[in-house]
């Protein structure tokens, strides 16, 4: 158990899972989301942590805290990050506690994610080797049409 996380106040408020749902855009058209639930034990504070570390209350690097990047999910051919199109920003779109079950596919603990997201200095030249998360869903923002679908 890290150190940091040994040191929190451990109070009966902690009884929950975390859910975090984030997205990525390639276009202001195409975006990619995510959606995994961290086993716990969290709380509000700990939730209140991670949203303290987001810029602008919405962007964050997801390999940076643990959490799979998305962009690689666009690419069918599995080629490396390009930084003459590609940046490393995702958008969260939820956080919450949650009492619904840990994603299976997903390995690391609310904990481990926290204690990244407290530690973080965010990078913009930050690259992702060309990882696929197991669910993502693609969608058309412009009219909220559900493109694509994996699992």
């Amino acid at each position: 158990m890290n150190e940091r996380w040994a040191q929190r106040p451990m109070t009966a408020k902690k009884r929950f899972n975390l859910n975090i749902e984030y997205s990525y855009r390639i276009s202001a058209m195409l975006k990619i989301t995510c959606h995994v639930i961290l086993a716990g034990p969290v709380g509000t504070s700990d939730v209140a942590s991670i949203k303290d570390r987001i810029e602008d209350g919405i962007y964050f690097v997801p390999g940076q805290v643990l959490l799979p990047d998305l962009r690689c999910a666009f690419d069918e051919e599995g080629r490396a990050w390009d930084k003459a199109v590609d940046q490393p920003w995702h958008e969260l779109e939820k956080i919450s506690l949650t009492k619904n079950v840990q994603t299976e596919w997903f390995d690391k603990t609310a904990s481990e994610v926290v204690d990244a997201f407290i530690a973080v200095r965010w990078d913009d030249d930050y690259l992702s080797g060309p990882t696929k998360p197991l669910f993502v869903t693609q969608q058309v923002v412009s009219d909220g049409a559900l493109n694509k679908s994996e699992t």
